[in-house]
């Protein structure tokens, strides 16, 4: 198996998306009833480390809306089988949107802004510039 030959530091599936716009991510978390040592609250820590330095270092990147869970219905997405199966705590899926506006996202690079209605149509861009 890969984890025996060499230890994998970061899994990321990335995936792009019409809506919303902006970058975030989707992220898994330590159950917080069983975390009783500091050891185990160390490692819930270190999830967030990658979505933090991704927010500081990229204005595109929104880590206010990343989320940090594990759904039973998202069980057998590759990030919570990475996570789970595989002990690769650094394990994400990556959303970035097609679009941009003004050279800045229209939302999530921007913290007080709030992501698109998955309801509300984008228009289709017209010409390539």
């Amino acid at each position: 198996m890969i984890q025996e030959e060499r230890t994998i530091d970061v899994f990321c599936d990335i995936h792009g998306h019409f809506q919303p716009l902006g970058g975030f991510m989707y992220c898994n978390t330590y159950n917080k009833d069983q975390l009783t040592k500091q050891s185990e609250y160390e490692k819930d820590a270190i999830v967030r480390v990658v979505p933090s330095l991704l927010s500081y270092q990229n204005e595109y990147f929104s880590f206010k809306h990343s989320t940090f869970t594990m759904e039973q219905y998202k069980a057998g997405s590759c990030r919570q089988a990475m996570f789970t199966d595989m002990k690769i705590v650094n394990s994400f899926t990556l959303e970035n949107s097609f679009f941009m506006k003004n050279d800045r996202a229209i939302c999530c690079g921007n913290d007080n802004e709030q992501p698109p209605s998955p309801q509300k149509k984008i228009e289709e861009p017209t010409e390539m510039e």
